[in-house]
């Protein structure tokens, strides 16, 4: 006699769901920097005998509230001349970018490179509406900041210098993916945010190495 066994039912599982990271975009965001009081009365004063302009542009870019990150990306220029022109410096289309609930990084071009001129500890924010804002916060020169205030050779400010507070409102638009800059990713890999010189000098290198590869192959079949 032959016993068939009834097929035990295969148990579901369940699949847990997939997190989805959604920021919202930004645009037309304000920011109020004077970059550093002293600096600027150094530079229209009568030893300098030059002049200070700041003017910046609005900015764009995208935040994730729910995890307080973001980067928002700003156009103009901060330009300071003296010296008879010995002493000339221009800081342009600064960059916020919020790491967390009280901090962020200010980056700026200067001499063709993004530079982390200045760490910020964020007050709490304000929300008007559907814009966030930062009043006053706390800005400190890192070292790579206090390499570009500098005259014959001597660096005008040390590193934890304060410079000027900056406020910045950030007015939110729709949803938006994320990107590294709010997503965390960036904090997590501790790496430095990407700028269009590195993408492109990253994709220079990757087309330098494939015509490198395809030579090589190239080389290695015998012609006849």
């Amino acid at each position: 006699m032959v016993t068939i066994a009834a097929a035990t039912p295969a148990t579901a599982v369940e699949t847990a769901p997939v997190a989805t990271c959604t920021a919202q975009s930004v645009s037309g965001a304000s920011i109020s920097w004077g970059v550093k009081e002293s600096f600027v009365s150094y530079v229209d004063g009568p030893i300098a005998k030059g002049s200070a302009d700041i003017s910046w542009g609005s900015g764009s870019g995208s935040f994730n509230a729910d995890e307080n990150l973001g980067r928002v990306n700003y156009g103009g220029a901060a330009t300071f001349t003296g010296h008879s022109g010995v002493l000339n410096l221009t800081l342009s289309n600064p960059s916020i970018q919020v790491t967390g609930a009280g901090s962020a990084t200010l980056s700026v071009v200067a001499n063709g490179t993004r530079v982390t001129i200045a760490t910020l500890s964020l007050p709490a924010a304000s929300v008007s509406g559907r814009a966030i804002s930062w009043r006053n916060a706390a800005a400190t020169l890192t070292s790579a900041g206090a390499s570009l205030f500098s005259y014959n050779g001597n660096a005008f400010y040390p590193a934890g210098t304060a410079l000027d507070p900056v406020s910045f409102s950030w007015p939110l638009g729709g949803e938006v993916p994320c990107d590294v800059t709010t997503s965390g990713e960036l904090a997590a890999t501790g790496g430095q945010l990407p700028d269009a010189t590195a993408w492109l000098g990253l994709s220079l290198l990757v087309l330098g190495v494939g015509l490198v590869a395809l030579r090589r192959r190239r080389a290695a079949v015998p012609t006849v």
